[in-house]
């Protein structure tokens, strides 16, 4: 089955515009940088992905293509309470539905699921080395950490998810994967930076411990997964012809600590503005997925914004 993901990542219009990564804090697009924001600024941040699948039924006889969507939309703020740390979290609410084909005949669509998937706190703490800020010649160092809460639906909304998973409609069963809560995950990763003229690279390596997912009383045993521990790592590279244009490749892996088997994404990019203006253009390519020989793509768009709180400490 053919897979197609078209991600926006959209943002109100703040005071101030900064660079950051879908997860929060200052960052490329899921790598962090290990230098924080200056004390003071407040970011906003808001990724909204959506993504459908093309499901081949049959009704009355005849093959027919339904659709099913799934859209997601991480809101976050971010602050920087000192120069060398910042704070995150996000809440991701989340919708699925099933969109049922007119041909043959007309079959009304299953009510959608509505409800948040996770809320996620983070913290960074770096510190920048400054060798030579004419070139500028910079390195960094940082930690970064993170706690990722698996929040349960409410119970309208559990039989909503129950009838997209379990049910059938005209005959034809959606087969959506149900939203299955969980303990807490926790994460944390080394970060790295370095800077010389108008190149820059990026480099993080961490662990990521899943927490035990927890079956809301109607999908099948053989559904909930026992999550394994991954070892988290990314990196990226960017060219800065000038300020207000870079170019951005991003590539960031997971590997299973149980079944031995690393999943790995590309990101080839743009990043226009500067330090008060950012606008994204990249597409994200799943080039190693051990459960999926077909080639996995999303599109995106980002802008991230903010505020300086405490403009007077610089």
């Amino acid at each position: 089955m053919k897979k197609v993901a078209c991600v926006f990542y959209l943002l109100p219009l703040l005071l101030v515009a900064q660079e950051i990564s879908v997860n929060g804090n200052r960052g490329m697009f899921k790598v962090q940088y290990a230098q924080p924001h200056n004390m003071g600024m407040f970011s906003f941040h808001m990724a909204p992905t959506a993504r459908w699948e093309n499901y081949d039924v049959t009704v009355q006889s005849e093959t027919t293509t339904d659709r099913r969507f799934f859209f997601d939309a991480p809101v976050g703020l971010s602050y920087a309470i000192i120069d060398y740390l910042e704070i995150r979290t996000h809440v991701t609410p989340f919708v699925k539905y099933y969109e049922a084909n007119d041909y043959p005949v007309q079959r009304g669509d299953p009510s959608p699921v509505i409800g948040f998937r996770t809320v996620q706190v983070g913290a960074k703490i770096g510190y920048p080395f400054v060798v030579d800020e004419e070139t500028p010649l910079v390195y960094a160092v940082g930690i970064d950490a993170f706690v990722d809460f698996g929040l349960w639906l409410s119970s309208g909304e559990q039989d909503k998810d129950r009838a997209l998973y379990a049910d059938t409609f005209d005959g034809v069963a959606p087969n959506f994967p149900p939203h299955i809560p969980h303990d807490p995950d926790i994460g944390f990763a080394g970060l790295f930076d370095f800077k010389v003229g108008p190149f820059a690279t990026h480099l993080n390596a961490g662990y990521f411990v899943p927490g035990i997912e927890k079956n809301p009383g109607y999908v099948a045993p053989a559904d909930i997964r026992e999550r394994p521990d991954y070892l988290i790592h990314g990196g990226g590279i960017e060219l800065i012809p000038a300020e207000a244009a870079r170019i951005l490749f991003e590539a960031y892996g997971m590997y299973d600590m149980d079944a031995s088997e690393e999943s790995l994404w590309v990101t080839p990019g743009l990043r226009f503005g500067s330090g008060t203006i950012s606008f994204d253009l990249g597409c994200e390519l799943g080039i190693v997925n051990p459960t999926s020989d077909d080639v996995w793509y999303k599109p995106f768009l980002n802008f991230s914004a903010g505020v300086d709180l405490v403009p007077e400490v610089r």
